[in-house]
């Protein structure tokens, strides 16, 4: 479909995935809109010369986004989560978002074999808006594989969103949001799981912008 327009949430884990593949962030640069998200890329903005970029995360956009649409009455579609993340998530939102055509949903976890029929499932079900929750490696792969055969004029990608609209996960409390310490309280709940992308993954992306710096100004 020509003309989709396809959105992306960017942190700096997800930009060390995109960068990890050429294919696929040759790809992102080309065909979509990437929303700034997260302190670190903040800090990365200030030591390239950009001064303080506005960033926006997808748990918080999600109610404007959607409150716009129950006005609206549009219709979504949702891929992401497993079985029973998938049916809560759409449980809440239907609570939440009464006026809109919540028009058909897939859990994120189908093998390649279901990949056509998932697709097909999108297009007769025609909505406005497809939302994915993957994560984002899958969410670029699921985007690159079917470019040329979904019918879906808008598509965003909101990364493990549903596992807190499901309420699997909580979010950080208010105040420590506005102190933008959300990472540190999930760090907190999962520290295993997110050791190696905080205290790893920065100092990685650090290198990285280190070198780019190196190179520019050589």
């Amino acid at each position: 479909m020509k003309n989709r327009i396809l959105f992306i949430h960017v942190n700096h884990h997800n930009l060390l995935e995109i960068e990890s593949s050429s294919v696929a962030k040759n790809w992102v640069q080309e065909n979509v809109h990437c929303f700034f998200d997260g302190i670190a890329l903040k800090i990365f903005a200030l030591l390239n010369g950009k001064g303080l970029v506005y960033d926006l995360n997808g748990t918080d956009l999600f109610p404007l986004v959607l409150t716009k649409l129950n006005a609206l009455k549009s219709s979504v579609y949702l891929v992401g989560g497993n079985s029973c993340t998938i049916e809560k998530t759409l449980k809440n939102l239907k609570i939440n978002y009464p006026q809109v055509d919540f028009c058909g949903r897939e859990n994120g976890y189908f093998t390649s074999d279901e990949f056509t029929k998932i697709i097909s499932n999108i297009n007769s079900a025609a909505p406005e808006l497809l939302i994915l929750s993957m994560g984002i490696d899958k969410e670029v792969d699921f985007l690159m594989k079917s470019r040329d055969r979904l019918c879906v004029p808008v598509i965003w990608c909101v990364g493990g969103l549903f596992e807190f609209i499901s309420y699997n996960k909580p979010r950080a409390p208010l105040i420590l949001r506005k102190l933008r310490l959300e990472w540190f309280f999930r760090f907190c709940l999962e520290p295993r799981r997110l050791f190696t992308r905080y205290f790893l993954g920065v100092p990685k992306l650090l290198e990285i912008n280190i070198k780019y710096l190196n190179n520019k100004g050589s």
